[in-house]
């Protein structure tokens, strides 16, 4: 989770960030203290700054997923309807 959230920034940011030197050994650096279990890097991000937000939020995602679910189904069950009167 915590590395899809650094990658959708980064995938944003990341003409900025290709300016900055050294930015792919700190962007190594990072990504090892994330992913190294003695260092509890991505378990301190996901509590810290993520599950806040996402707490914070739950009710917009919560309705949003829904909505998309909706439309996601109405739209299989016409093509479904679609593709068995064809």
């Amino acid at each position: 989770t915590v590395y899809g959230f650094v990658s959708i920034i980064e995938s944003f940011t990341d003409v900025l960030l290709y300016w900055f030197p050294f930015y792919f050994f700190l962007k190594t650096v990072f990504l090892l203290w994330l992913m190294i279990p003695s260092f509890n890097g991505a378990v301190t991000i996901y509590n810290r700054i993520l599950r806040p937000f996402l707490v914070q939020h739950k009710a917009e995602i919560d309705s949003s997923y829904h909505n998309l679910k909706a439309k996601v189904s109405a739209v299989a069950s016409e093509l479904d309807g679609t593709a068995t009167a064809s």
